[in-house]
């Protein structure tokens, strides 16, 4: 029931996504084509390790967007540093920042988040609940509830325990 749970939470997740990446986006105009970037800064991203960019096109200073940093980024990674009655924190790889620089996070973890992976039983624990079967040391991968690029403090929809 839980996996259904998450399946459709993840689907709805993507839909909101493409519909906010369509809705958001600037229109840049460059060799012919009309391509929609979105601003990072229009679609609720943080602003730690931003890299700047000068277009010279607008005139103006703007985060980085590339395939390899979208402006949309809801997972991370990391290996836990402490487990605390409400969330996590983790020492993070980088990869939901620009700059991909490792950072300490703050995960908070809620009624609707959900923990599994090794050593959890079949299915997962919802909840704070979850927060028994992680431990400092695990490598684990965070989904944020929303946009996390840019950003050392969010909630988890999901941890899976590697």
């Amino acid at each position: 029931m839980l996996l259904i749970a998450g399946a459709i939470i993840i689907v709805a997740g993507l839909s909101v996504l493409i519909f906010n990446l369509v809705d958001k986006s600037k229109e840049e105009k460059g060799s012919g084509h009309n391509l929609l970037i979105p601003d990072p800064s229009d679609v609720g991203a943080g602003t730690v390790g931003e890299v700047m960019i000068e277009d010279e096109e607008l005139k103006e200073e703007r985060p980085i967007v590339s395939g390899e940093t979208p402006a949309y980024m809801y997972t991370t990674d990391g290996t836990i540093e402490e487990v605390k009655e409400n969330g996590i924190i983790v020492w993070g790889s980088g990869i939901n920042f620009a700059d991909k620089k490792a950072r300490a996070l703050t995960i908070f973890v809620d009624e609707e988040t959900i923990i599994f992976g090794q050593g959890v039983p079949f299915g997962g624990v919802k909840g704070l609940e979850g927060l028994k079967y992680l431990k400092r040391g695990d490598y684990i991968v965070v989904d944020g509830k929303s946009n996390i690029r840019g950003k050392t403090t969010f909630f988890a929809i999901t941890i899976r325990k590697l």
